[in-house]
């Protein structure tokens, strides 16, 4: 019975996976388009099966005993705790893509991934830990807003909005280990763009990438 949840778990986060792709690539050409239309593109099968083969994949990449790949206030690993970080991993990326061309970071997506992992938590999970990781990660957007809002705009209300998501999902203490990590990125890129004349002081440089790119870092780190 178990076993049968999860699987639902991952075709359901393959679906939103698929939906997150279409939209992306809508907010990618520009293309303004109504929720539900998302059901009439022909390129959603492509994109669910694309996410399931990579979900079911990672599926079968258990974290050697001692391991996890949430390091912070995340639980000891499930089985499919893999295919949440392969599924946040691809949203990063799509949403990385889309904050280049477009600074942008699509409602539509962080609502779909927010779903997703939900789904995928509580087939794992007891509800009333999501419950506190939903409050905690709200908290934790709530804090970031209000010091976006006392730098003038330093950080964009989607990336806070993103961070939030991941917040509610994976614990706010990686969400603050991703935005550490991205923020160093950051400055060290800015710096050296400085350096090579490639921006200016008044440049702004999309962070989505670098929290990207921060994921990885942990990745690899543990």
């Amino acid at each position: 019975m178990e076993s049968g949840m999860e699987t639902a778990a991952v075709a359901v986060m393959a679906l939103c996976g698929g939906m997150e792709t279409v939209y992306g690539i809508w907010a990618w050409t520009g293309t303004e388009k109504r929720f539900h239309q998302v059901w009439k593109d022909k390129r959603l099968l492509p994109a669910v099966l694309c996410w399931l083969a990579f979900l079911m994949v990672s599926w079968f990449l258990q974290p050697m005993p001692g391991q996890t790949p949430w390091p912070g206030s995340f639980p000891p690993p499930g089985s499919i705790t893999p295919v949440r970080v392969a599924a946040l991993f691809l949203t990063l990326i799509l949403l990385a893509a889309v904050d280049v061309k477009q600074r942008i970071v699509p409602d539509r997506i962080l609502g779909l991934c927010l779903v997703g992992q939900l789904i995928l938590g509580a087939a794992e999970e007891e509800i009333v830990l999501l419950g506190r990781f939903l409050m905690e990660g709200a908290v934790f957007a709530g804090i970031l807003l209000a010091v976006s809002r006392l730098l003038k705009g330093g950080m964009g209300l989607g990336d806070v909005k993103l961070l939030g998501v991941i917040a509610m999902t994976a614990g706010w203490k990686y969400a603050f280990l991703l935005l550490a990590v991205g923020l160093s990125l950051t400055f060290v890129a800015g710096i050296c763009l400085l350096l090579f004349r490639r921006a200016s002081v008044t440049s702004e440089l999309p962070f989505v990438p670098f929290l990207a790119a921060a994921m990885v870092i942990l990745l690899l780190a543990l």
